[in-house]
């Protein structure tokens, strides 16, 4: 669970400040006062979500354009033993 938070919280961070914009709007009704209004906040908070995705994609691309280095993954060598992993 706590793996698939980790992952994924950008997602989850506008639609935390969604509910709590939704739990300050109700104790607001509850005294009485009108909620401040914003439009649609949970379409906001969609918006958000998906520009933080596009940003992470964006990020991961460059990031992965300027790799030089060639990973060489663990294989078993000419004399049977297993020659670990490296990066050239």
């Amino acid at each position: 669970m706590f793996s698939l938070l980790l992952k994924f919280w950008p997602v989850f961070v506008p639609f935390a400040l969604y509910v709590l914009w939704l739990w300050y709007a109700h104790k607001r009704a509850e005294e009485g006062k009108k909620p401040k209004v914003f439009g649609r906040p949970f379409w906001y908070a969609l918006y958000a979500s998906l520009a933080l995705a596009i940003l992470g994609f964006l990020l991961l691309g460059i990031q992965a354009g300027q790799q030089t280095e060639r990973y060489i993954p663990p294989h078993v060598g000419t004399d049977s033993k297993l020659v670990p992993g490296r990066r050239e």
